[in-house]
C-alpha cells in the first residue's frame, strides 16, 4: 500500500566533488630516490633497464606448462641494498642477550619495544641490520614451547590445562 506522504518531492543531482581533474606535479619526495621508502625505482634509462622476462606457454592437449624460447634471463641492474636493510635473526643474539629478551618478554614488554632494545644491542657490537617484531614474536614463541616442553606442558592442551599444569608446580 502506497502512502503518499512517503513518495520523495525532490530528487538531489549527483554532483562531483573530486575537485580538479589536473594533475599535480609530484613532489620532492617522489622524485629523489634517496627519500623513497621502497628499494625499487624507475631505471634512469633504457639501457639500464631490468630485462628479464620469462615467458610460459601451455599445450592445452595434455595440459603441460613449457618454456618459451623468447624467455630473456638477463638478470642485472639490481638496486644496491643498505647496509642497515637487513634483517637481523636469533642466531645474531649473544647468550646474554637471550636472557634478556626472555627476561622482557616475561615482563610484559611489547614486541616492538623488545625489537628496537634487541637492534640497538647488537648494533652496538658492529652487526648492522635490524630485528621485527614478528621475528621476536617467532623466537620468543620458541622459548615457550621449549620451556613447556621441559615443564612437561604438551602443545596440544587448552591455556586452563596448561595454567593448573603450572600452578601444580
Amino acid at each position: 500500500m502506497k502512502y503518499h506522504k512517503m513518495k520523495p518531492k525532490f530528487r538531489k543531482k549527483a554532483v562531483d566533488r573530486r575537485g580538479s581533474k589536473t594533475i599535480s606535479k609530484p613532489s620532492a619526495k617522489q622524485t629523489d630516490p634517496e627519500s623513497r621508502t621502497t628499494l625499487t625505482n624507475q631505471a634512469p634509462s633504457a639501457k639500464k633497464r631490468f630485462h628479464m622476462n620469462i615467458r610460459l606457454f601451455m599445450n592445452t592437449k595434455s595440459g603441460n606448462w613449457y618454456l618459451h624460447t623468447k624467455s630473456d634471463f638477463n638478470h642485472n641492474f639490481h638496486p644496491k641494498l643498505q647496509q642497515d636493510a637487513s634483517l637481523l635473526s636469533k642466531d645474531d643474539l649473544s647468550d646474554d642477550q637471550l636472557d634478556f629478551l626472555k627476561i622482557m618478554y616475561e615482563n610484559g614488554i611489547s614486541q616492538t619495544t623488545i625489537a628496537n632494545a634487541m637492534t640497538n644491542a647488537v648494533n652496538k657490537e658492529g652487526i648492522t641490520g635490524e630485528f621485527l617484531g614478528s621475528t621476536i614474536k617467532n623466537i620468543t614463541t620458541g622459548m615457550q614451547q621449549a620451556m613447556d616442553e621441559i615443564a612437561g606442558i604438551d602443545s596440544s592442551w587448552s591455556i586452563a590445562q596448561k595454567t593448573i599444569q603450572k600452578l601444580n608446580e
